[in-house]
């Protein structure tokens, strides 16, 4: 399917910002020479890492659904201010950064709402550095 078939004008300009930095990571999820099993993008907005992920995940991809996992993210207050790094660590993983007391009460939120992130598998806060995550990171990973 070719990009002007599944994205609009707006939707177009906002895709070709969030992939500036996230080709390698939209390749990984291929069968082609690109595909990776253990890649992080470019931190993105909410809703480039959703378009981002909606070209890079084929629908059906277990139970991860791009557009309700950024649906349940907009519902959490402070979502609008973090960063979003899509990633793919054998499978579907997002890093969110923010402030140590945001992730943790993201993470909260997430579990206790763990339905609407698509079931997801990992839920874990760290800290700054991790994998070279420059912040404290929620990370959630969907099998």
């Amino acid at each position: 399917m070719r990009l002007s078939e599944i994205l609009n004008e707006n939707d177009k300009a906002m895709f070709h910002a969030a992939i500036k930095g996230n080709q390698p990571l939209i390749l990984a999820y291929g069968e082609g020479s690109g595909r990776n099993l253990d890649i992080r993008g470019v931190p993105v907005t909410l809703d480039q890492w959703e378009k981002t992920m909606e070209i890079s995940v084929e629908e059906g991809y277990g139970e991860f659904e791009p557009k309700k996992v950024a649906r349940a993210l907009r519902q959490w207050p402070g979502a609008a201010g973090l960063k979003y790094i899509p990633a793919r660590e054998g499978s579907v993983a997002l890093y969110i950064i923010g402030g140590p007391g945001d992730v943790e009460e993201l993470s909260a939120f997430v579990e206790k709402n763990r339905k609407a992130f698509c079931l997801v598998d990992e839920n874990n806060v760290y800290n700054e550095g991790y994998k070279n995550v420059p912040g404290p990171c929620l990370r959630l990973w969907w099998d």
